[in-house]
């Protein structure tokens, strides 16, 4: 038997080191970051209250800057920007 038990760990050999950084660089900011969206305080706070989508709601309803696609915010910014780009392509192969 050459090389039969040897064989079967080599695939993940290979991949482990590749599925290790996937899940240090992708996977743990993404949850971190969803963990952060749905508390209440700031980063400096080590007790922060869990307020589930209460963030979103006050992001959607009462934040006029974000909503303003016009004015400053570089996510209304960039959002606009994409729209006005792609409708532009859109235009060019018509």
């Amino acid at each position: 038997m050459v090389g039969g038990r040897s064989s079967r760990w080599l695939p993940w050999f290979f991949i482990g080191p590749a599925l290790l950084l996937v899940f240090v660089f992708l996977v743990l900011p993404t949850l971190q970051t969803i963990s952060y969206s749905v508390r209440n305080g700031s980063m400096l706070n080590p007790t922060r209250e869990f307020v589930g989508l209460a963030n979103f709601e006050r992001l959607l309803t009462s934040d006029r800057l974000f909503l303003r696609l016009d004015r400053w915010p570089p996510s209304g910014v960039l959002i606009y920007g994409s729209f006005c780009f792609r409708r532009s392509l859109s235009a060019w192969a018509c």
